[in-house]
């Protein structure tokens, strides 16, 4: 529910507030707990900018390529809602494409339709 709850609040808020909420979003992205990455990344996608995008490159490159399906999943998904967001972003997306090859390999299928997705 906080993340339904960060996801809908952050497009309203001041874009310095962002800030303190995606290092806390970034925090959950190491955490062993695959949902709390899951929903973590899933809203970074959403509240980032292009120039915060970079910071959080690392993380998501991460999740592309993680054994679970559900993290590899969501981050598929947020990698075509950042590169349908803007031409910026898009950029830096394309430089992803060796992680997100990777997700053809997975054992679970809904990585694989993700991957076909984007």
């Amino acid at each position: 529910m906080v993340y339904l709850f960060i996801k809908e609040v952050a497009e309203t808020c001041d874009p310095d507030d962002v800030i303190i909420v995606t290092s806390s979003l970034t925090k959950d992205m190491t955490c062993d707990v695959d949902l709390y990455r899951a929903n973590a990344l899933r809203v970074l996608a959403r509240i980032v900018d292009a120039a915060m995008l970079g910071a959080i490159e690392r993380y998501v490159k991460q999740a592309l390529v993680d054994s679970s399906g559900q993290v590899s999943s969501a981050a598929l998904v947020s990698a075509t809602h950042l590169f349908e967001r803007n031409e910026e972003s898009a950029a830096i997306v394309k430089r992803w494409i060796s992680e997100t090859t990777e997700a053809t390999s997975s054992p679970n299928e809904m990585v694989q339709v993700r991957f076909i997705i984007v």
